[in-house]
């Protein structure tokens, strides 16, 4: 999601702070990978991800709140991908940057800013070195530059943090093995076309649309679902469709990422959220564990700490059963039902 309206903001701060939801305990899959080979592609593991990830608040009042979770819960809970929208701070050469969402009057009130981007890497580096056959996917893109136009500078300051952590190599261009990224952070770059921030990928605006490579650079396609706006209604059937497509995208293709964004904003003046967690999860449980998809590729939420209620297996998350789709389905290998009662 790109600039949001004020108004919007106002909102949902006044909502939430009147309505929000306590937040939600998070369950502990710090290790789920451990079982997956070393062999496997990374682009072949279902993994649950983090639409801007940094932007938290445990009460939910926060404008531009996302998550609940900090990035440490979401980790432990079994997010593997985050979403990070950084901002840029300071003055030349001595930039720094925050997390934030979204882009409001360039900045200058701070309705958009989060955790430092120092934090989130520290907690990513302290993770993954309590957990080392895990690896986190960070996409980057830099959604406020703060009135600053001095891009080289700012590109040297944000390299120049990045170094001093985990990064995976990304100097080969074809897609990892799990082994070789164990313990690491794989970058995806949404600021500029070189490889010095990850693997280079300009995302579609509101689109779904193939990504193809890029010679030397990303030697994989990369498919991307971020129709984030502007839905057919019922907007909440309509994004489900459109993830649905994803999904069946990357069932037919190898070597193929799938950048799957599953939340939106619809209505007037967009300041309605569109969710589909619980209608996800009714996908996945009306179908025989034979016929559910075995290939889900990279998917990513708001709030993806919400709990459902199931006929037979209690209170479920989404992300329990993206983990477990990469194992079978071992957790939920029978039909299910998701009852009408939402996030017990």
């Amino acid at each position: 999601m790109k600039k949001l309206p004020l108004l919007y903001a106002l909102f949902t701060f006044l909502f939430l702070t009147a309505f929000g939801q306590a937040p939600l305990k998070h369950t502990d899959n710090s290790n789920w990978l451990i079982d997956i080979a070393d062999s496997v592609s990374i682009g072949d593991i279902n993994l649950p991800g983090s639409h801007d990830a940094a932007a938290i608040n445990p009460k939910g009042s926060t404008p531009y709140a996302c998550h609940s979770n900090t990035i440490p819960e979401q980790l432990e809970s079994g997010i593997r991908l985050l979403d990070i929208r950084l901002k840029v701070k300071g003055d030349s050469p001595n930039y720094t940057f925050a997390t934030c969402h979204g882009d409001v009057f360039g900045g200058t009130w701070g309705f958009n800013e989060y955790q430092s981007f120092t934090s989130v890497l520290d907690e990513c580096k302290d993770f993954l070195t309590r957990h080392p056959s895990e690896f986190i996917v960070m996409t980057l893109k830099i959604d406020d530059w703060n009135k600053s136009d001095d891009k080289e500078n700012v590109y040297s300051a944000l390299l120049s943090e990045i170094s001093k952590y985990p990064i995976y190599n990304t100097a080969d261009s074809n897609l990892p093995m799990l082994g070789n990224v164990r313990g690491k952070i794989y970058l995806i770059n949404r600021i500029n076309s070189t490889n010095e921030f990850g693997v280079p990928l300009a995302v579609p605006d509101k689109k779904s649309e193939m990504v193809p490579a890029v010679s030397a650079l990303r030697a994989y396609p990369i498919y991307v679902q971020d129709v984030y706006e502007d839905m057919a209604s019922p907007a909440e059937e309509t994004k489900l469709t459109l993830v649905e497509n994803a999904i069946a995208i990357k069932r037919s293709g190898d070597r193929l990422v799938v950048l799957n964004f599953a939340s939106g904003r619809q209505g007037f003046l967009n300041l309605n959220k569109v969710y589909i967690q619980d209608k996800l999860l009714a996908y996945f449980g009306s179908m025989d564990v034979a016929n559910r998809p075995a290939k889900l590729g990279w998917i990513l939420f708001d709030y993806d700490n919400w709990q459902f209620k199931t006929d037979i297996y209690g209170n479920v998350d989404i992300v329990k059963v993206i983990i477990s789709s990469n194992f079978g389905y071992n957790k939920y290998p029978a039909k299910f039902k998701v009852l009408p009662e939402k996030h017990e």
